[in-house]
């Protein structure tokens, strides 16, 4: 059985700015979906899991193109990438450190402890940092 990962890119909230779009790693394992995330602001940021009742697919608020298919692991290192993002350091000293750095850190992680390839790291931030600059321009 396998576990997929996925990086999701939604829109901004309450404007669509690229400072303003979440991300976050949903780990989908036997269709069932798990957000692992950073919520809250600067200063105030928390590492939280959710598993959804909806697919992040049915979201209103992602961003066109916004599911960014990372790989499949094995179902077995499933709790390992859970542990592994779980414990990946929160910043609530840096300004403009935000969720969109967490989702990197904590895939950087990932690849560094060859779950993933470095060319699956590299290829979903890419992605990632693509659909965030596609938000609405400032001017």
């Amino acid at each position: 059985m396998e576990a997929r990962i996925y990086i999701a890119v939604f829109k901004g909230d309450p404007i669509d700015l690229t400072e303003y779009r979440h991300t976050a790693i949903v780990l989908e394992i036997d269709g069932r979906e798990t957000m692992l995330h950073v919520k809250g602001g600067h200063g105030f940021f928390q590492y939280e899991e959710q598993t959804r009742m909806e697919s992040v697919r049915l979201s209103r608020s992602l961003a066109p193109g916004g599911l960014i298919h990372v790989a499949n692991i094995s179902s077995s290192d499933a709790n390992d990438f859970r542990s592994i993002v779980a414990d990946t350091a929160v910043n609530n000293d840096e300004r403009a450190w935000n969720c969109q750095n967490f989702v990197g850190d904590a895939l950087k992680r990932v690849q560094s402890r060859h779950l993933i390839t470095k060319e699956q790291y590299l290829g979903a931030v890419d992605e990632m940092v693509t659909i965030i600059l596609e938000a609405t321009d400032k001017d």
